[in-house]
């Protein structure tokens, strides 16, 4: 049984809507940490009417994202995510509550913080300055972070100035389910979009306790020390195998508690925008292993990518996140950045070709960047009903993960860009191509 199979289902439900939805992101701003205000609840107002004008029928929450920072004013958030999403509902949208479930922003210096502006504003980034006093259902937040066993110090991530917390760690895992439960308590919300379940920065973390405990537990063998490099470097080493296939299984582990504890009408999944990469090694990311929890998968097209300058990375990754889908019988969700309107329709057309379904989102790295609903507002750009293309002739193409991380870095990049040439070779034939992944049969 391979370690794909061991999490185990427990959807109980369909989720046909998600199957018919267009969506779109609804950012929260600064602006409406004000509400109640009138002027800020007409803006929503005004949102939600064209979005439903243009053929959005759901929308997902984007800002307030490192949700555990806002604390302080957990109440005020959730108070304003329930009023937007009665208005939603009132125009006949489903809403997404979206966050991340491990990542906190932390501050060092004055640098941290214009990289926090420059780069993740439209995250509406509040970091309390109390971030090592806080706590949550009984115990400090400090106490969860993800340690690297190079130094046994909480990890630092450069790329987003933040800190994250390990999904291993039992005083998160209660702390997290309480958490949600007070978001559910507050928001009627139709599904939720759980992020960033990963090992940062490398193949080092996570060196907390629970993470030895559960290491030495499967493996009956102690994490080695940082000098062996025979383990953390040896690709071919049986135990360091294990170890990756272990930090698959953990992150995994967070959506199997999740959908056990939320209700069965609200759906469950989280984002992935790559499920091939040979960096998902170091950060035990498997979309191959959330899925199985997940009631609809959702695929990060990079901002930077263009649909015709990048089409090999687009049309790779597309066909492997529809494979996924397919295999689970699961709708494929694809988020796209534009900032022009003429380029939407060129998105959804590729997208159609994948059976995917659409969520458009502004260009968030542009400072001023076209909001959706401007980009919306002269044009049904989804319409109620479209022609999708007719049934492709199929090819399969298999893809073992765990092939890849028994490779060397150098390597295990040259087998994914094989992987990506082999797929756009088919695809430029008129194929529709079926990746099949480690565990799993060709559809």
């Amino acid at each position: 049984m391979t370690m794909i199979k061991s999490i185990e289902s427990n959807k109980k439900m369909e989720f046909d809507w998600i199957r018919k939805a267009n969506f779109a992101s609804w950012w929260v701003t600064w602006e409406d940490l004000e509400w109640p205000d009138y002027a800020v609840e007409k803006k929503w107002e005004n949102r939600a009417k064209i979005f439903s004008k243009a053929g959005i029928n759901a929308v997902v929450i984007f800002g307030f994202h490192f949700r555990w920072d806002y604390l302080p004013v957990l109440d005020r958030v959730l108070e304003i995510l329930a009023r937007i999403t009665e208005i939603c509902h009132v125009n006949g949208l489903r809403v997404v509550e979206h966050h991340s479930a491990t990542f906190v922003h932390r501050v060092r210096n004055v640098k941290d913080r214009w990289e926090i502006r420059i780069r993740n504003r439209h995250h509406v980034p509040f970091y309390p300055d109390n971030s090592q006093e806080l706590s949550f259902n009984g115990s400090k937040l400090v106490d969860w972070r993800q340690i690297s066993s190079k130094d046994n110090k909480p990890v630092y991530h450069e790329g987003w100035n933040n800190e994250c917390f390990c999904p291993n760690n039992p005083n998160y895992q209660k702390a997290y389910l309480a958490f949600i439960e007070r978001h559910v308590e507050k928001i009627k919300y139709d599904a939720l979009m759980s992020d960033d379940l990963q090992f940062l920065p490398d193949i080092y973390t996570c060196g907390c306790a629970h993470c030895r405990e559960k290491f030495y537990n499967a493996t009956k063998m102690e994490l080695p020390d940082p000098s062996e490099k025979d383990f953390w470097e040896n690709p071919a080493n049986t135990y360091r195998q294990q170890w990756i296939d272990l930090r698959y299984q953990w992150t995994a582990e967070h959506y199997q508690r999740l959908r056990k504890f939320l209700p069965e009408n609200i759906a469950l999944w989280g984002c992935a925008s790559n499920c091939t990469g040979a960096n998902l090694t170091g950060m035990g990311v498997s979309p191959q292993h959330y899925v199985r929890n997940w009631d609809a998968i959702s695929h990060e097209i990079y901002h930077s990518l263009d649909p015709v300058k990048d089409k090999v990375e687009v049309r790779a990754g597309l066909s492997a996140f529809a494979s996924i889908a397919r295999q689970h019988n699961v709708p494929l969700i694809a988020i796209f950045y534009v900032q022009r309107p003429e380029d939407i329709n060129l998105w959804i057309k590729l997208l159609e070709q994948n059976d995917a379904r659409p969520w458009l989102c502004k260009q968030v790295r542009i400072e001023d960047a076209v909001p959706e609903e401007e980009l919306l507002l002269n044009g049904a750009f989804f319409a109620k009903k479209r022609v999708f293309p007719g049934k492709y002739a199929a090819v399969t193409i298999r893809f073992s993960q765990k092939y890849r991380d028994s490779l060397p870095e150098h390597l295990a990049e040259k087998y994914v860009q094989r992987y990506m040439q082999e797929c756009n070779s088919m695809i430029d034939k008129n194929y529709m191509v079926d990746v099949v992944f480690d565990g799993y049969r060709s559809t």
